[in-house]
């Protein structure tokens, strides 16, 4: 494998087609208003597009008689893996370890009862399946949660979850992964202190890589979100001092990914106590695009093209944290395809990244 990683792989915009292959599907976004704190970040705000948004009412009402959404593994776990976790679990009072994802919310296609409103609400799928990014590789989204009840977007992510891998077919491919410490309060600061629970900018690196983040419950003041071009980075991690061979190898995360969890791989070369650590965290924070969200607001990018972060919050209750913020990761219809074939090359030749290919 050539040690020159690409910073965007090409890619060609593929026309978005209707259920029955005839015409175009409209894009289950439309665009909004750019009233958010990016409003002049030069990225389009978009909103769910009207023809959806019956069917997230219709969603919103079902959602008091459904089952709750429950976390489970979103592929299968190795062995090894397994052993790990078990080991962690017991030592730390049934904790996972941190930095390791292996759970989803799901709620099975089926709990939506009602067949008319379930096939409106595969329509929604589907276009989220065929969508394709702008060339910025990102959107801010906004008025997402106009026609929904409180709490009930945990459902929904599990029900979108659980209806891309119906369409793609593969497991590791959606992921609505809970949101770990992003809502766990820092207790005994004083006042102007700053909570430091945040998030420093990074890409999560799940196997899927569009990242669709809206918040729900936020801290007035607090936990401001960031954005930045994942090609900035490389030119600064340069001039913290991250030596070239070390850049190389970040980038490679950005395409072995594809196969496993590489988060907390790609976190650790940016922040864990190395010489250029502290400067990169710094400088990362400070030319980051900054704002602070309202509920119903978030962002919808390429994990692989951007970096995002968040800083900390002290006022949330740590009990709500689930419902601080909602993320969906997900391959569309191209990405899957191209995975597919990447996969069938990297088996021709026997490359395993990482180890972690199964």
């Amino acid at each position: 494998m050539s040690t020159t990683i690409p910073l965007k792989p090409a890619r060609e915009h593929v026309a978005p087609q209707s259920p029955g292959g005839t015409g175009d599907l409209p894009p289950f976004l439309e665009a909004a208003e750019p009233t958010s704190g990016f409003a002049d970040s030069g990225l389009d705000h978009v909103t769910w597009a009207e023809p959806y948004r019956q069917a997230l009412r219709g969603f919103a009402a079902a959602s008091t008689q459904m089952r709750p959404a429950k976390l489970v593994p979103y592929d299968r776990v190795p062995v090894w893996l397994r052993a790990r976790l078990s080991w962690e679990r017991a030592r730390n009072g049934g904790q996972r370890p941190f930095g390791v994802y292996t759970d989803t919310w799901h709620l099975p296609v089926t709990a939506v009862r009602d067949p008319g409103l379930r096939a409106e609400m595969m329509l929604l799928a589907r276009a989220m399946y065929q969508y394709e990014f702008p060339e910025s590789g990102a959107v801010i989204l906004t008025g997402m949660l106009d026609d929904l009840t409180p709490d009930c977007s945990l459902q929904l992510f599990g029900w979108l979850r659980s209806a891309l891998v119906d369409l793609c077919g593969t497991p590791s491919s959606a992921v609505a992964s809970p949101t770990g410490t992003s809502g766990t309060p820092v207790d005994g600061l004083r006042e102007g202190e700053v909570a430091t629970n945040g998030l420093a900018p990074h890409s999560d690196l799940w196997i899927p890589s569009m990242l669709f983040n809206y918040f729900n419950e936020v801290s007035p003041g607090e936990g401001s979100s960031q954005l930045m071009p994942m090609e900035q980075l490389w030119p600064i991690a340069a001039e913290c001092g991250m030596p070239e061979d070390v850049i190389e190898q970040t980038k490679r995360t950005l395409i072995e990914s594809g196969e496993c969890d590489y988060y907390e791989r790609f976190a650790r070369l940016l922040y864990d106590y190395h010489p250029w650590s502290e400067e990169l965290e710094k400088r990362l924070y400070a030319e980051s695009m900054d704002a602070w969200l309202h509920p119903g607001e978030g962002y919808f990018v390429s994990d692989r093209e951007w970096l995002h972060g968040r800083s900390g919050v002290r006022q949330l209750p740590a009990a709500r944290k689930q419902h601080r913020i909602y993320r969906l990761a997900y391959n569309n219809q191209r990405l899957e395809a191209e995975a597919g074939e990447r996969r069938m090359e990297w088996d021709r030749r026997g490359y395993f990244p990482g180890g972690c290919k199964r």
